[in-house]
């Protein structure tokens, strides 16, 4: 990371992968990220997915 640079990050859980890409294809997506490039000038590039998939019932 570079210096003077701040990392954001969000956590979420979702019930399936599909649950999740289902909602990035959806109207609320849309609208909740249609002012995004509104604040371009806050951020050092485009956003980066790094999503994680937990195993659980071990």
């Amino acid at each position: 990371m570079e210096e003077g640079y701040t990392l954001f990050s969000s956590h979420t859980t979702w019930h399936s992968e599909d649950a999740f890409i289902n909602w990035t294809k959806s109207e609320h997506f849309r609208m909740a990220h249609r002012n995004a490039a509104d604040n371009k000038r806050l951020y050092w590039g485009p956003p980066q997915f790094e999503g994680f998939a937990v195993v659980t019932g071990i």
